[in-house]
């Protein structure tokens, strides 16, 4: 998580952290440009969110230390 927040910092970005299960790490986004610039920043893939939300959701799973 630390990699996550310092990338951020430095795109000038403003993020709150919560702690969760994840199990597959993508991108969640009503906005598709939005969601597609994090995607592509993270390199995951961009999902349709089940439910609205506001903003960008990264979630970073386990499968990234794999």
């Amino acid at each position: 998580m630390a990699w996550a927040r310092l990338l951020l910092a430095r795109e000038g970005i403003r993020a709150e952290e919560e702690a969760t299960q994840v199990v597959r790490s993508a991108v969640y986004a009503q906005d598709p440009e939005a969601g597609a610039y994090f995607a592509d920043l993270f390199h995951l893939p961009l999902l349709a969110p089940h439910r609205p939300l506001e903003g960008v959701v990264v979630e970073l799973g386990r499968d990234l230390l794999q």
